[in-house]
């Protein structure tokens, strides 16, 4: 990890993603990694909670789980899962949101 710092919603310099809907999508942190793959190395990073509420199954989540952005690509998730920071992935046929393996920075040099 070269950098990251927090992206704050609805500032004009904030990274956005436009989600099929129209409305804004703004990844929780915005991080250099080196290595990667993309312009100035930038990964995109939400932080969900750990799903017990609900709120991490939510429509809108689902939604933006499933959008990339053109240049940084696929945003990378992680939540809590008894305990374990894991990765999170769309499930299609589910239509959830599922842990996919456990965090590792490494993983985000490979994101697509």
């Amino acid at each position: 990890m070269l950098w990251w710092m927090r992206n704050p919603e609805n500032e004009r310099w904030a990274t956005r993603i436009v989600l099929p809907s129209g409305k804004n999508f703004f990844p929780d942190f915005v991080a250099g990694v080196a290595g990667r793959a993309t312009p100035n190395a930038i990964a995109l990073v939400e932080i969900k909670d750990d799903g017990e509420t609900g709120r991490l199954q939510s429509d809108r989540n689902i939604d933006k789980i499933r959008v990339q952005h053109r240049e940084y690509r696929n945003v990378f998730w992680t939540y809590r899962d008894n305990g374990d920071w894991v990765r999170a992935r769309y499930a299609e046929g589910l239509h959830r949101i599922v842990p996919k393996d456990m965090f590792s920075l490494s993983e985000m040099l490979f994101l697509e």
